[in-house]
């Protein structure tokens, strides 16, 4: 058999194999801490909060899906202000999970909002170092959430 003949049957093999499915993609999960309203009443697409129900209108606006492409990981501190230091420690310990590297990365990409380049200059370390420390401390915090 030749080439030409090799290459035609892995052709028609191929297409009379069924498509495989596509792999799922992943849910962003965004974090949500506020003292004014209970857990429950954060969650879902439809927050009572004016200010979550704000934000995921702008999420919409931008072209994101609600439970398709992210959900929303919300805790409340029900009214009571005594309760919101829990609640961001509940974060610290989540960041506290992480390397010192990957922590840096994560707070000045997602709680500073500063872009890519700024932050490897900033690291001294280059793009592709820094996606990679956000990639892997953004997989500990998923597995950490998940537990």
């Amino acid at each position: 058999m030749n080439r030409r003949d090799f290459i035609g049957c892995l052709a028609a093999l191929s297409a009379s194999q069924p498509a495989g499915a596509q792999p799922a993609r992943k849910i962003a999960r965004i974090g949500i801490i506020t003292s004014g309203f209970t857990t429950a009443e954060l969650k879902g697409p439809d927050p009572k909060s004016a200010n979550v129900a704000a934000f995921l209108r702008g999420m919409r606006e931008l072209g994101y899906e609600y439970g398709k492409e992210f959900v929303t990981e919300p805790r409340g501190g029900e009214g009571r202000t005594e309760v919101y230091p829990l609640l961001a420690a509940e974060l610290v310990r989540l960041l506290d999970r992480v390397s010192d590297d990957q922590r840096e990365v994560l707070v000045l990409r997602f709680v500073l909002d500063m872009p890519l380049a700024r932050v490897a200059g900033i690291c001294g370390k280059s793009e592709t170092a820094v996606t990679a420390l956000q990639f892997r401390g953004l997989q500990r915090l998923r597995r950490e959430v998940e537990r």
